[in-house]
């Protein structure tokens, strides 16, 4: 933008004064525009105000906020156009976009993913049409928590936040491992439906495979004890399952809580957790290859293709990765959403941490030993050998 200098121009036939933004936190420098300013003053070099110092208060406070600020202002820029390339439209509010730390670190892998946000946000709006004139003949959902030994309080959380779901067809189901009472009157308290085992066999496989019988929805929802979806998940996934093709969606996990190593470190607001560095860049690149992996909770599946391929995998405590390999190697499409549509709890402690990781870096090299190896399992192409097999070796 420009402005004049006083009112009018100055005497002697110079041009006006030009003020020019100089940064998006930074006043107007003025800039002489080539000439001497009035008469029988010689040229002066440009004039760069001298900003007051904050308070004390204020640089704390800026210096606290840094981490956030920066990243917010000062974004990498897009790479370029190709010849002959054109662009994707821009989606409001979408997640995966190029520019920022994402794009630099995918680097050229970001070109090899498939369109998923704009398709998602397309399918959704479809979604949204059909809700409100078609609703009876929409899929029908069957939303299941699998429970074993899990507190009270916590269930009736996630089953309260699985119960506001913004979707006309879908059923509530607690998958209790142990049998407990209190749990069977929970769910007549709040409405959901309510489905035990005593034997405990094959743990959170054999719960799922057991509840698969009694479930009549055409998706299947599947979300650990201590998750809280959002209102919006369903109206935001199952629009992609239009494509026939389609057999899973699995979207982010997230965290309630910090981890404890960030907690324990006081940077919970500067270290990113590992999960999170694999659902932001991990998950995007690996569908650019189609070997997504299924990560157990916050995903969707297709009832009648997970039946085909003969329920979950019973073979490794790493169900959910087993069993999205065998997805894949049917010939069945696993998408990834990225967007944060549910948010769990990290563990309390560094021990539980340990049991964790422990937990799943057995189960998955378990993987191997069952009949969903991806080195010899048939239907996969040598990419997707490759990328599973470094998701169970990561």
């Amino acid at each position: 933008m420009s402005c004049g200098a006083g009112s009018g121009s100055v005497p002697g036939g110079a041009p006006p004064l030009r003020c020019q933004a100089d940064g998006p936190e930074f006043g107007l420098v003025a800039r002489p525009a080539g000439c001497a300013l009035g008469l029988g003053v010689a040229p002066q070099a440009p004039h760069r105000p001298q900003h007051p110092r904050p308070p004390q208060r204020d640089r704390a406070r800026r210096a606290a906020e840094w981490p956030l600020s920066a990243v917010a202002r000062h974004q990498h820029p897009q790479p370029r156009e190709r010849r002959g390339h054109r662009p994707e439209p821009a989606v409001a509010g979408r997640r995966g976009d190029p520019g920022g730390p994402r794009s630099a670190a995918l680097g050229l892998a970001w070109f090899r993913q498939p369109p998923i946000a704009a398709e998602a946000h397309q399918a959704a709006q479809r979604l949204e049409r059909q809700i409100r004139c078609e609703s009876t003949r929409l899929a029908r959902v069957d939303v299941v928590v699998p429970s074993r030994g899990e507190p009270l309080e916590l269930l009736e959380r996630s089953l309260r936040g699985c119960l506001a779901l913004e979707y006309p067809r879908v059923a509530v189901w607690l998958l209790d491992d142990a049998a407990r009472p209190e749990l069977a009157d929970l769910c007549r308290r709040l409405g959901c439906r309510y489905l035990s085992r005593t034997d405990g066999r094959h743990a959170k496989a054999g719960n799922l495979n057991h509840a698969l019988p009694h479930l009549h929805g055409d998706l299947l929802l599947v979300f650990d004890a201590d998750v809280v979806p959002q209102r919006h998940f369903l109206t935001r996934t199952v629009g992609l399952f239009d494509d026939p093709r389609v057999a899973l969606v699995q979207t982010p996990q997230s965290s309630m809580n910090p981890d404890p190593v960030s907690r324990n470190l006081g940077l919970e607001r500067w270290l990113m957790p590992d999960e999170e560095v694999f659902y932001r860049w991990i998950e995007p690149t690996r569908q650019g290859v189609g070997a997504v992996v299924c990560a157990g909770t916050s995903f969707l599946v297709r009832r009648s293709a997970l039946q085909q391929v003969g329920g979950f995998e019973t073979g490794t405590p790493s169900e959910d990765l087993a069993t999205g390999i065998r997805l894949g190697a049917a010939g069945h499409r696993i998408r990834y959403l990225n967007e944060k549509l549910s948010a769990g709890l990290a563990p309390p402690n560094l021990a539980a941490m340990a049991r964790q990781r422990s937990r799943w870096a057995s189960g998955t090299l378990q993987t191997l030993r069952t009949t969903a190896n991806p080195l010899f399992i048939p239907g996969l192409n040598p990419l997707q050998r490759l990328a599973f097999l470094e998701g169970i070796l990561h």
